[in-house]
């Protein structure tokens, strides 16, 4: 995938582990758990939380639903339909990802794991929810 490969340098932490998935590309970032993965595919990108297989949180999911409208231009049909005065339209389909899903995941991504980091998972009755911790450094 181009973006990644553009992008690796920009991440607060390296991608690895890059590999072709069934409708997408899938990597994990140096330093963190085995289980936390990033798959970008055909809807957006997932950052997902597993053990064994199992994926046990998405802790966060940038969904897209591309169109194009007769105006030639591309929206995001979440976007309209959640807030349909305030839905961006863009020239490009390009542009419209880059808005929608990459920045918004490498802002998150650079946010919530840099420096040491922790994946809480509370298990209740049966469900799953998985968080992002950090350590505080004392000096």
């Amino acid at each position: 995938m181009d973006w990644l490969a553009e992008n690796r340098g920009s991440f607060c932490r390296k991608p690895i582990g890059i590999s072709f998935v069934r409708g997408g590309v899938e990597f994990r970032l140096e330093g963190l758990p085995h289980g936390l993965s990033v798959h970008l595919g055909k809807n957006g990108a997932i950052v997902s939380f597993s053990v064994d297989d199992e994926v046990l949180d998405l802790l966060v999911d940038f969904e897209v639903v591309e169109h194009r409208g007769k105006d030639g231009y591309y929206r995001c049909e979440l976007c309209v339909s959640f807030d349909p005065d305030n839905a961006s339209l863009y020239a490009y389909r390009e542009v419209l990802w880059q808005m929608e899903v990459f920045d918004p995941l490498l802002q998150w991504i650079n946010a919530n794991f840099q420096g040491n980091v922790k994946i809480q998972v509370l298990r209740i009755r049966g469900a799953t929810a998985c968080s992002v911790t950090k350590e505080i450094e004392q000096t």
